[in-house]
């Protein structure tokens, strides 16, 4: 199956196709999971994967996330049959139903690529 990068401006709502694209890194839509581990000690979130680059993810909790924009995060990404594990910054939060609190975050990586970075490479190149 073909994908594309995706065009997402935050700036107007997100709206995908967007032709303004304001990031350094094409971001890709895959069906996935991600879990993130707010670091030191927080709690384990599971959540959907919305888009990813090289140097980030979105993804979408059903819950809130108990962290502040700011905080250091470990992410697990289950992509296309990978796994790839990463060191990030929580740098935005929203909430999307205030009743459930369902929270759409934006995560920054802050590792080297390293071997997924190469993964991810691969990845993308078999698009």
């Amino acid at each position: 199956m073909a994908l594309s990068p995706i065009g997402l401006d935050w700036s107007t709502g997100g709206i995908p196709g967007n032709p303004v694209e304001r990031r350094a890194s094409l971001r890709f839509q895959w069906k996935g999971t991600a879990s993130i581990r707010i670091l030191p000690d927080g709690p384990n979130l599971l959540g959907v994967l919305l888009d990813v680059s090289e140097r980030g993810c979105g993804i979408e909790f059903g819950l809130a996330i108990p962290a502040q924009v700011g905080a250091k995060v470990k992410v697990n990404l289950q992509v296309q049959g990978l796994t790839l594990a990463r060191m990030g910054i929580l740098r935005n939060m929203r909430f999307i139903r205030s009743v459930e609190r369902e929270t759409r975050a934006g995560i920054e990586f802050i590792d080297g690529l390293g071997r997924d970075g190469e993964q991810f490479r691969l990845l993308t190149n078999r698009i």
